[in-house]
């Protein structure tokens, strides 16, 4: 069992005891939440190109579709609200 699955199965008590009551949930849920946003994302390539575009990042706007074969050029960040 990797280390994140074994904290995971930790008792409710034992989590509040090691103040992970909320952050072990949180890390397990990000990967299905970068697949969502990445989805979210390529549906909405067009609109993002022109957005770009309009704001002065012209060069952005020429580039391939998004594919697993093209390198991204943007990345997002979220802050989460982990305490």
């Amino acid at each position: 069992m990797d280390p994140l699955n074994g904290l995971l199965q930790l008792s409710a008590s034992e989590k509040a005891e090691r103040g992970l009551e909320h952050t072990l949930g949180e890390i397990a849920q990000q990967p299905g939440t970068w697949i969502t946003t990445f989805d979210h994302l390529h549906r909405r390539q067009i609109e993002l190109q022109s957005f770009l575009s309009r704001v002065g990042l012209r060069g952005l706007a020429q580039a391939p579709p998004i594919t697993s074969a093209v390198r991204c050029i943007i990345c997002c960040v979220f802050a989460g609200s982990a305490k």
